[in-house]
């Protein structure tokens, strides 16, 4: 599953997730857009904002309802 056509932005939102997955807090997630938008490094941005979106919402990896074991 693609999360974005553009590497970078692809690249950032899956570093976001596991972030957000090892216990970052989005609140420290969003400062860093702050920070990235001051440099105008765009793709940046966007990345961390599409892997919020996409923890947030749990579209994304292995989900248990999805494993099964055969016997």
């Amino acid at each position: 599953m693609r999360i974005h056509e553009n590497e970078t932005v692809e690249q950032i939102a899956i570093e976001t997730i596991a972030s957000l997955q090892l216990g970052m807090e989005i609140p420290v997630m969003e400062s860093l857009i702050t920070v990235y938008e001051e440099s105008e490094e765009y793709e940046m941005c966007l990345g961390i904002q599409l892997g919020i979106e996409y923890y947030n919402t749990k579209d994304f990896g292995c989900k248990v309802g999805n494993i099964r074991e055969d016997v």
